[in-house]
């Protein structure tokens, strides 16, 4: 409880200092650009193209499907895999798998649909980040920990970002729906808390794991 506690709080502190944010917000768009993929192959639609930018945006760009499940997929993809995550980092034995699985992630993703130079270097800045992180061994547990909190800081803080723009996944719910975005956020929030307030129910233990 106390490591997920000191986790989120590190990772949300982190989302404000520049520079030193940018890792952090490349491997969560990577994960909500993921969840818009998989949601556009889920409804029958195909993926052109997939985009990071530097400055910790990022972009999935489509072809068919249904576009509201596509919208909304994105922020709860990010939450997911931070849960997913964090379990994976409850167990030291599983850390040599990780970095292989999240590399095999990364490098499939760029193989299928990534097109530009700066994704390309910005994927490779993350799998050499993953491997230097296997290179810690357990040592590296704190770190793989920061990882997965700020999948989940990021999947809350963002959302509540749409409320000060008028752009954004919420803006193009709107038009396609007619709901107002203040709903989606909400939904978007309400996700994140449950998936937060999930772990903190297990006790930061991994699932299976008995908390005392």
């Amino acid at each position: 409880m106390i490591r997920l506690l000191l986790a989120l709080t590190a990772a949300a502190l982190l989302q404000f200092i520049p520079f030193l944010n940018l890792p952090l917000l490349w491997f969560s768009a990577f994960f909500h650009e993921l969840g818009h993929a998989l949601a556009t192959l889920a409804s029958g639609g195909q993926v052109q193209a997939l985009f990071l930018y530097a400055d910790g945006a990022g972009q999935c760009l489509s072809r068919g499907g249904w576009p509201v499940l596509i919208g909304l997929s994105g922020y709860p993809a990010a939450s997911l895999a931070g849960l997913l995550l964090w379990q994976g980092v409850q167990r030291r034995q599983r850390l040599p798998w990780l970095w292989r699985g999240l590399a095999l992630l990364v490098l499939g993703v760029a193989l299928l649909w990534v097109r530009d130079l700066l994704t390309l270097a910005l994927l490779a800045a993350l799998v050499l980040g993953l491997w230097g992180l296997s290179r810690l061994g357990n040592r590296g547990q704190w770190l793989w920990a920061l990882f997965s909190a700020s999948l989940l800081v990021n999947a809350l803080l963002s959302p509540l970002n749409l409320f000060l723009t008028a752009g954004g996944d919420a803006a193009l719910l709107y038009q396609l729906t007619a709901i107002p975005a203040t709903i989606f956020v909400i939904f978007w929030v309400f996700v994140g808390l449950s998936t937060v307030g999930w772990i903190v129910h297990q006790g930061g233990k991994p699932c299976g794991e008995k908390s005392v």
